[in-house]
C-alpha cells in the first residue's frame, strides 16, 4: 500500500512535471514565433535599407558623373574665354599703339600744314 502510494505520488509529481513542459514548451513555441516574426521584419528592413543604400549610391555616383562633366565644361568655357580675352587685350593694344602711331602722325602733317601756311 505504501509502495503504491509513492508510485502514486511519484505518477502525479511526474504528471505535474509534464504538464508544466508542455506549458513552458507552449509558451517557448509562443515566443519563437514572435521572436520569428521579428527577426522576418528585421531582414525585411535590413533588406529595404541596403536597396535603398545601393540606389543613394547609385544616384550619387550618377550625380558626381554629372557635375564632373559640367565642370569639364566650365573649365573649357574658361579656357575658350581666357583665349578671346587675351586676343581682344592683344588687338587692344595694337588698336592703342596704331592710335599713337597715327597721331604722332596727324601732329606731323598739321605741322607741315602749318609751316606750308606760314
Amino acid at each position: 500500500m505504501e509502495r503504491e502510494q509513492r508510485y502514486t505520488k511519484e505518477i502525479r509529481a511526474t504528471e505535474e512535471a509534464l504538464q508544466k513542459a508542455i506549458a513552458d514548451k507552449e509558451n517557448l513555441q509562443k515566443t519563437l514565433a514572435v521572436k520569428t516574426a521579428e527577426l522576418q521584419h528585421a531582414n525585411e528592413d535590413h533588406s529595404q535599407c541596403v536597396r535603398d543604400a545601393v540606389s543613394s549610391s547609385e544616384k550619387n555616383a550618377e550625380g558626381e558623373r554629372e557635375l564632373r562633366q559640367q565642370l569639364q565644361e566650365i573649365v573649357q568655357d574658361k579656357r575658350e574665354l581666357q583665349d578671346r580675352l587675351a586676343l581682344g587685350n592683344k588687338d587692344m593694344e595694337m588698336l592703342q599703339q596704331e592710335n599713337e602711331r597715327l597721331r604722332h602722325h596727324v601732329k606731323a602733317f598739321q605741322r607741315d600744314v602749318n609751316e606750308i601756311l606760314i
